[in-house]
């Protein structure tokens, strides 16, 4: 079982339209040289996370480091999305030893107390200066099927 990180229980499920709407978030996160290495999947409330290695640059990234550090990225805007859709995000890291490509698992936690801060609209464009929703290019579905 993987590392839990944040969040309390017990966990409230947020409904697919707010997890598709941060899956979207997450997508705008940096990536080196814009590969975009990672799959997600909803599933009973949560978010999986997937390093996808089929998109590892291998010359300028052989050990996968920035790989993974792209997936993390992605992993915080889902994260922070989330908590801006009103839940309290949990984490759980490497949730289950033998899908090595499964990097994080996310659900909510709860719902989260309304606060007001400068991040609350973080994330209206993506690294590249793009406007959430309106890409340069459209990459396939970042949302996997439940049979891959």
């Amino acid at each position: 079982m993987g590392k839990y990180i944040a969040g309390s229980d017990p966990a409230v499920p947020a409904g697919r339209h707010v997890l598709e709407d941060c899956v979207e978030a997450a997508t705008m996160a940096p990536s080196l040289h814009n590969s975009q290495p990672w799959k997600f999947r909803i599933a009973d409330g949560a978010v999986n996370v997937y390093a996808d290695h089929t998109r590892q640059l291998a010359v300028l990234d052989p050990s996968g480091r920035e790989l993974m550090i792209s997936v993390g990225a992605a992993v915080f805007n889902l994260r922070l999305r989330l908590r801006q859709a009103g839940h309290l995000p949990r984490l759980t890291v490497f949730p289950d030893s033998g899908q090595s490509d499964l990097v994080a698992t996310v659900t909510s936690a709860g719902p989260a107390p309304v606060t007001t801060s400068r991040s609350s609209n973080s994330l209206p464009r993506s690294s590249t200066g793009t406007l959430t929703g309106i890409r340069s290019r459209a990459p396939s579905s970042p949302l996997t099927s439940p049979n891959t």
